[in-house]
C-alpha cells in the first residue's frame, strides 16, 4: 500500500500518483446509484436532457466560456485553494466544481431572493471558501481515495456546502484546510452533532456528462464539472495558450473542469481533432505555474490550472454540479476573438 499521508509539496503529489496511488477510482455501482438518485429527485441524469430542458443547447458553440471568474470575483484568490495533503483529490475537485456553480448562480443567475454569498475570512478564502474535509469523512473506509460518483451522492444527500470557519459548537476548526482533519473519520461516519451542521446547504442536483457538447454548454452556463480518470499531464504549459499535453504517466486522480474554449482559432492552434479545450483545475497548488493569460482576453486562468484538449480528457467520468436552482440558463459572459458577445 502506498502511503499518502504527509504530502507537503507539488513534487510529493506528482511522485505519489505516478507511483500508482489511486486517489480517484471507478465505482460503477455508485455511478448507477447516482443516476437513479438524480432521476428519483426529479432531475436529469444525462446532461443532454438537462441542457435541452433548460433550453441552452449550443450556448458554448464557437466561444470562450469562463464561469470560474464568478468565483474569483466573489472570492479573489480562492482557486486553487492550497494543495491537498493526502489522498482526498476527489473532494478537492468536487469543491472547485461546486464553488464555480454556486458563485455563477449568485453572479449570473436569477437571484430574486437577493441571497448574499457567505462572508469568509481571508484565510478561509485562500483555502477555497468551501471545506473539503466533511465530504471526505463520508467515504466509508479508513484508507485513502474515493470515487466521484460516491462523493456527488454525498453532496446531494448528506453533506452540503460547508463554509470554511471555526465551528465552535462542534469543536472543529475548518477555517484552514487540514489533511489531518480530513482523516478524522472514514470507516465510521461523524456523530450526529457534526452531521447536523454539515448536512445544511445540500447541492440541488447533478447531471452526468458524456460528450464535448455536454461539457461545453454546461460550462457556458456556469456549471462546474467534477471528473475522475487516469490521464496524466505535463507540468509545463505552452507559452501561447497555457495548454498542457498528455504525458506517458498515469494518474488515478480527480480534477475539475471550470471553463471551456470552443473558439475556432484557439482549437486550430491547440491541434484539436474533436471538440475544443477545457480548463482543468488541479489540487496540487501551483502545479503548472501561477495565473496565466487567456488567449485573446484580459483574463487569466487560476494558479495550478491548465487547458487540455477534449480528446485528452474525453474518457473521464464527469458529473456537472447544479447551482442554487438546479440547471437553468444563466447570462454568463461569452467571448469570441473579437470580444464579449
Amino acid at each position: 500500500m502506498i502511503d499518502s499521508s504527509g504530502l507537503s509539496s507539488i513534487e510529493d503529489c506528482v511522485a505519489l500518483y505516478e507511483r500508482g496511488f489511486a486517489g480517484a477510482y471507478s465505482n460503477p455501482e455508485a455511478a448507477a446509484m447516482l443516476a437513479a438518485d438524480i432521476t428519483n429527485a426529479g432531475g436529469h441524469r444525462r446532461a443532454y436532457s438537462a441542457i435541452h430542458a433548460a433550453g441552452f443547447q449550443g450556448a458554448g458553440e464557437g466561444v470562450l466560456s469562463i464561469p470560474f471568474i464568478a468565483a474569483m470575483r466573489l472570492y479573489p484568490g480562492c482557486l486553487p485553494g492550497g494543495s491537498q495533503q493526502r489522498g482526498d483529490c476527489v473532494t478537492w475537485n468536487l469543491r472547485s466544481a461546486a464553488l464555480v456553480s454556486y458563485c455563477a448562480s449568485m453572479v449570473y443567475g436569477d437571484n430574486a431572493e437577493r441571497y448574499a454569498p457567505p462572508v469568509v475570512s481571508e484565510l478561509a478564502r485562500t483555502n477555497g471558501v468551501i471545506a473539503t474535509e466533511p465530504w471526505y469523512w463520508m467515504r466509508q473506509h479508513s484508507g485513502e481515495g474515493w470515487s466521484c460518483a460516491e462523493a456527488a451522492r454525498v453532496a446531494l444527500s448528506t453533506v452540503g456546502l460547508v463554509v470554511r470557519k471555526n465551528y465552535e459548537e462542534i469543536g472543529i476548526d475548518l477555517e484552514r484546510y487540514s489533511g489531518r482533519t480530513a482523516g478524522r473519520w472514514g470507516a465510521s461516519s461523524p456523530p450526529e452533532s457534526v452531521l447536523a451542521v454539515t448536512k445544511k446547504n445540500l447541492l440541488t442536483t447533478a447531471t452526468i456528462c458524456k460528450t464535448w457538447e455536454d461539457v461545453r454548454d454546461l460550462l457556458a452556463n456556469g456549471y462546474g464539472i467534477s471528473t475522475c480518470g487516469s490521464e496524466a499531464f505535463s507540468q509545463t504549459r505552452d507559452k501561447e495558450l497555457g495548454l498542457c499535453r498528455r504525458s506517458n504517466s498515469t494518474w488515478h486522480h480527480a480534477m475539475s473542469f471550470i471553463a471551456a474554449d470552443d473558439r475556432e482559432e484557439v482549437k486550430k492552434k491547440a491541434g484539436c481533432k474533436t471538440g475544443g479545450l477545457v480548463l482543468v483545475q488541479n489540487s496540487w497548488g501551483s502545479y503548472c505555474g501561477d495565473e496565466f493569460p487567456i488567449y485573446g482576453t484580459r483574463w487569466k486562468i487560476p494558479a495550478g490550472s491548465f487547458w487540455a484538449r477534449w480528446e485528452d480528457v474525453a474518457n473521464r467520468y464527469m458529473v456537472a454540479m447544479g447551482g442554487t436552482r438546479g440547471f437553468e440558463a444563466m447570462a454568463v459572459p461569452r467571448w469570441s476573438l473579437g470580444g464579449v458577445i
